[in-house]
């Protein structure tokens, strides 16, 4: 089995240091030590670890602009809890537009991967597209059909958006492969051939993970999802 490395800004990591901190907050209330904080206060820190998160971890600089964005909101929204920064939504939701915009740009004379800004039911051929995987649905979505025969795993990510990708007729070299998937405030669905077993290392954080697959008896290949669901969904099935 290929070996997996361990970052400091997997979910699981980054999930387990928010629990800690909250848990010593709370101990220290239940030991007599009031601190005269309210856990509710600090729920951006959320956004802005899921920001520093896709920065540390994604190469492209449309993934890098929208962790930069949640960290800057996260950010926002924090000192706004702490009384030291307020602003309203009226303040505020020309940034959404600046966002958009910056995202075009960055987005210009590229293939897409992703029907973005809309919900129709598109199927895109990705045959010729390589062997990786790299879906990013972002405020949008569309559905993709994989036929490649030589897969070597990839990344998709579900940003207040949704995708189904359909990899029933493809395959992959050797026993293993791994795809990294990210929904946060939105929705995957991953549907696998039956020879192929799903092992979920992903982790859910106020979202779901379901393995709805049925697996042929003596399979040997091992399809390792990894990842988070943040406020939203990752469903694998046939």
């Amino acid at each position: 089995m290929e070996e997996k490395k361990i970052s400091f800004f997997s979910g699981k990591i980054l999930a387990g240091i928010i629990i800690i901190a909250i848990g010593i907050i709370l101990l220290l209330g239940t030991l007599g030590l009031n601190m005269d904080i309210n856990i509710g206060d600090f729920w951006p820190v959320i956004l802005i670890a899921i920001g520093i998160k896709i920065m540390a971890t994604h190469t492209s600089s449309k993934d890098i602009f929208w962790g930069l964005f949640l960290f800057i909101l996260g950010i926002m929204f924090q000192l706004r809890r702490l009384d030291i920064f307020y602003f309203t939504f009226h303040d505020i939701w020309p940034f959404i537009l600046i966002y958009i915009g910056i995202q075009i740009i960055l987005s210009g004379g590229k293939k897409h991967h992703h029907d973005f800004g809309s919900r129709h039911k598109k199927i895109t051929e990705e045959d010729s597209e390589g062997n990786k995987i790299n879906i990013s649905a972002i405020l949008g979505g569309g559905e993709y059909r994989y036929s490649n025969k030589k897969l070597k795993g990839g990344k998709i990510s579900a940003i207040m958006g949704g995708c189904e990708i359909d990899l029933r007729d493809s395959d992959f070299e050797g026993e293993e492969m791994i795809i990294n998937v990210l929904a946060l405030m939105g929705g995957i669905e991953i549907m696998v051939p039956q020879n192929w077993n799903v092992i979920l290392e992903a982790t859910p954080i106020l979202g779901s993970i379901e393995n709805k697959t049925k697996t042929l008896n003596g399979t040997k290949k091992e399809l390792f999802i990894t990842g988070e669901a943040i406020m939203g969904g990752v469903e694998i099935k046939n």
